[in-house]
């Protein structure tokens, strides 16, 4: 199927912090690395992040915001997967319906001077200095990365 398909997406929600022990948090980014890993694969070249959340989502059991740290940390995890791009399912947090309560970049109060926007910028300035980090078409079938190529 992944010859007719143009371009491959994903919308991952990772659900950090779901128990109370260090196991479930690397259960989380496993299965995360699996995904990414198997986006990639579909056609041997990067994919999209199509959404994500900085913050919390307003779908899980409990709406937990990311501790300092993971939203960086789950971008990361998704570049070095394959993916080009960390995108966010909302911008701006809605003012009503099923996603008020959903995670974005700006939130309510409409402030730049929240945690989660910073951790959002921090995570679009390491996006600028892994920039001149280009994917190569493999020889062999494996990704290989170098700085510098097409």
């Amino acid at each position: 199927m992944s010859e007719i398909l143009d371009v491959i997406s994903f919308d991952k929600y990772p659900h950090w912090h779901n128990g109370a022990d260090k196991t479930s948090e690397w259960a989380v980014g496993v299965e995360s690395a699996f995904a990414y890993d198997y986006c990639r694969s579909m056609q041997n070249k990067p994919f999209l992040l199509m959404e994500s959340s900085p913050s919390s989502t307003n779908w899980m059991p409990v709406a937990k915001l990311k501790r300092p740290g993971i939203h960086m940390l789950g971008s990361m995890q998704a570049i070095a997967g394959g993916a080009d791009s960390v995108q966010y399912f909302q911008w701006r947090q809605s003012r009503g319906a099923f996603e008020k309560f959903h995670g974005a970049v700006v939130t309510h109060n409409g402030s730049e001077h929240t945690r989660v926007f910073q951790d959002v910028t921090q995570v679009g300035a390491r996006l600028a200095d892994l920039a001149h980090i280009k994917i190569r078409k493999p020889r062999r079938g494996l990704q290989s990365f170098s700085t510098g190529i097409t």
